[in-house]
């Protein structure tokens, strides 16, 4: 029966903890709401990673860090990778080792070395559905190229390995090289303010990520109670009441999209002409902007749907699946795709011709858990 391997790599360099002999200032940008990054990630772990992880077989979980030493009165930094878990997933066990982590001294960040110790680990698996875990608050700051190493992880015989990055504070360059490694998602925790509710908004996708990406590997290996196992899980492990998909319908990406696609509508149509109708805070209606005729009737009817990914599927609420039917002629869909990086616009004119076509299905491409009432069509 094949089984799942995960591998949870923790940064554990200086930045993660009070960066002691620092100034207070200098202090104070390393802590979010008042407590260090490392007490953060054993937070997080404790309460959302390891209890979503424990349908898996075997758990490795590492710390990584630069440190320094003399050899031979000769100043050497070397990069350590200490194993701390490495056995079938208890979580009494897992709870204890995680717990025992302290704020780290001074030293750097060796991304590479921890993807590649991480690589040699599940190479003898290959078989199995295997997956990486990183939590970090930085980037390489040694002399590795971490994103050569993660290409290593997708030669790797068997299964594909999917890297999972959650970052903390990550700044714009740390953001733009984490997502380049990050096959199986990348979940940013930027904020100050540190809230359970908020960790589990953020963490929530990722959490769907890491089972539906499961439920892939099973069917790969057609292996049908893993994935009624998997799909066990994915429904009863995950809470509806908080559940996104990707991060669609996160608020940033909405208004993200939105305001990409008013600039574009006020270029096509004259601005006096265009009805951002959530430009000031979202007005829960059935669609996004409206394009008056000189009369001031309304021409036309605009759903926006943006992604921060290549993505084909979207998702319509029921409301919205409503709304467009009553309006069908003159109903349009916007689908904004890579908003983060470099936006660009698919057009669907009119959605139901779309549909009756063929150049919009309603299935999807790839496993996916969804919120109730959604409606999910995908791009031909």
């Amino acid at each position: 029966m094949i089984q799942t391997v995960v591998e949870i790599l923790i940064d554990n360099s200086g930045s993660m903890g009070y960066m002691k002999g620092a100034g207070l200032e200098h202090k104070n940008r390393y802590l979010i709401d008042g407590v260090t990054r490392m007490s953060l990630v054993k937070k997080i772990l404790l309460e959302q990673i390891i209890p979503t992880l424990k349908y898996a077989d075997q758990i490795i979980i590492r710390t990584f860090r630069h440190e320094t030493r003399k050899i031979n009165n000769q100043v050497v930094t070397e990069a350590t990778t200490p194993l701390i878990y490495n056995d079938i997933f208890d979580e009494q066990r897992i709870t204890k080792k995680v717990s025992s982590l302290v704020d780290p001294p001074s030293g750097g960040t060796p991304i590479t070395a921890a993807i590649e110790i991480a690589i040699k680990d599940l190479k003898k698996y290959s078989v199995n559905d295997r997956k990486i875990i990183l939590l970090t608050d930085g980037e390489e700051n040694g002399d590795g190229n971490y994103i050569e190493a993660a290409k290593k992880a997708k030669l790797i015989n068997g299964v594909e390995c999917k890297i999972f990055i959650i970052g903390l504070a990550h700044n714009e360059s740390s953001k733009i090289k984490a997502k380049e490694i990050a096959t199986g998602g990348y979940f940013n925790i930027a904020s100050k303010n540190f809230s359970s509710d908020e960790v589990l908004k953020i963490l929530e996708p990722l959490k769907v990520a890491v089972l539906e990406n499961t439920i892939q590997n099973f069917k790969i290996t057609q292996n049908e109670s893993n994935i009624e196992r998997a799909k066990e899980l994915l429904s009863s492990g995950i809470d509806s009441t908080t559940l996104t998909i990707d991060e669609d319908y996160s608020e940033a990406i909405r208004l993200k999209s939105e305001t990409y696609l008013y600039s574009k509508l006020c270029e096509i149509y004259e601005k006096e002409n265009v009805n951002w109708l959530n430009q000031n805070g979202e007005s829960n209606q059935s669609y996004d902007f409206e394009v008056l005729n000189p009369n001031g009737t309304v021409q036309l009817y605009i759903e926006c749907k943006g992604t921060a990914y290549n993505k084909s599927t979207f998702y319509l609420t029921a409301k919205e699946w409503h709304f467009f039917l009553s309006q069908k002629e003159n109903y349009q869909v916007y689908r904004i795709l890579n908003i983060e990086n470099e936006p660009s616009i698919y057009l669907i004119e009119n959605l139901f011709e779309s549909i009756f076509n063929g150049k919009v299905v309603p299935y999807l491409l790839a496993p996916e858990i969804l919120k109730e009432e959604r409606v999910f069509l995908t791009l031909k």
